[in-house]
């Protein structure tokens, strides 16, 4: 049975905010899973106060009618023009374009979302020795499809529970799909602790394509620092916004990122796992011409990055990092 993917999804989603320790891993990372969640469900870490201020500030986004459902769509072009590779020597080049459509309702203390997201992401290898086996060019495109829930309520002005669950369907094209498939949940409680900033606590975990599953300590917070100014996490990321005018905003950013790809039959690596780990800082500009529709362009460096190659049965084959390396990327959010 094979499968592909097209052209797909959302999600900038990747670090910072979380420091959780990793079950069956000897290193500190944040879990990487339902990063998109709070932003398709404009924020359930937030205290709904805080949150609908904020949106009013940016005007990013409308505020949900209580009555209404909300759809909302996001496009998202990323280009890294090269990363020098450590120990094989030569570079690499990437290329991603990705979407991401989200469904969502709002009813006095509670709120549902439902969302789909898919990404393409285009390999050009230039390695100087061999990466798995005796290729130098492993691969060229990987897709990546998601499927995620998240609910959330709030049990009085001061405390609030969210749960979410999210499935990947990860790989190369004509990979088999029951060997591509993981999955990842969140669940935890919000608390308020003022006019303006809420902290949530919980248990994330995510399951790993041959590799032990991630059961880590969850932990983010949502602090509106003053009328212009926001500080807080969505997912693994931690970002810094800044409203300039009615129309403008900008923003700072760290993230963490967790790709997991199944290789297909014919690979250099049959039926193995590429795994692509890494951190990045961004700075963005974003312009909202009117509400429900915001154009951003950000630039940033991958200020670490690590390939892993497993080989079918969770032997590693082949572990390297790449450069710092610069990249840029153009997104489009609306609102129907």
């Amino acid at each position: 049975m094979s499968y592909r993917v097209f052209p797909r999804a959302a999600a900038l989603a990747a670090l910072a905010s979380l420091a959780p320790l990793a079950a069956a891993q000897s290193n500190v990372r944040p879990v990487p899973v339902l990063a998109d969640a709070p932003r398709a469900s404009y924020g359930h870490l937030r205290a709904k106060s805080a949150r609908e201020a904020h949106y009013r500030r940016l005007a990013a986004v409308p505020v949900l009618d209580e009555t209404r459902w909300n759809v909302s769509m996001e496009i998202e072009a990323v280009a890294q023009p090269s990363a020098g590779l450590e120990k094989v020597g030569g570079d690499l080049t990437t290329q991603s374009g990705s979407w991401s459509a989200a469904l969502t309702r709002e009813l006095d203390d509670r709120e549902w979302s439902i969302y789909v997201a898919a990404e393409a992401t285009f390999f050009d290898w230039s390695a100087n020795a061999p990466v798995v086996g005796t290729s130098t060019d492993p691969f060229n495109d990987l897709y990546t499809t998601r499927l995620g829930a998240v609910t959330s309520i709030d049990e009085d002005e001061e405390l609030g529970w969210f749960t979410g669950m999210e499935v990947f369907l990860s790989g190369e094209d004509s990979a088999d799909v029951q060997d591509a498939i993981s999955v990842g949940g969140i669940t935890g409680v919000r608390c308020r602790a003022g006019d303006d900033l809420a902290v949530s606590f919980g248990l994330a975990a995510l399951t790993r394509l041959e590799d032990d599953a991630w059961v880590i300590p969850y932990f983010g917070f949502d602090w509106q620092v003053s009328d212009r100014l926001h500080l807080g996490t969505e997912g693994p990321r931690v970002a810094l916004e800044a409203a300039l005018s009615d129309d403008w905003s900008a923003n700072l950013a760290a993230e963490y990122r967790l790709r997991q790809y199944r290789l297909n039959e014919s690979n250099a690596l049959a039926d193995g796992v590429f795994q692509d780990d890494q951190i990045t800082a961004t700075a963005g500009l974003a312009w909202m011409p009117r509400p429900g529709v915001s154009l951003e362009l950000e630039a940033g460096a991958a200020v670490w990055e690590e390939y892993t190659f497993v080989a079918d049965g969770g032997t590693t084959v082949n572990e390297f990092e790449s450069d710092p390396s610069a990249y840029v990327g153009l997104g489009l959010r609306f609102d129907l």
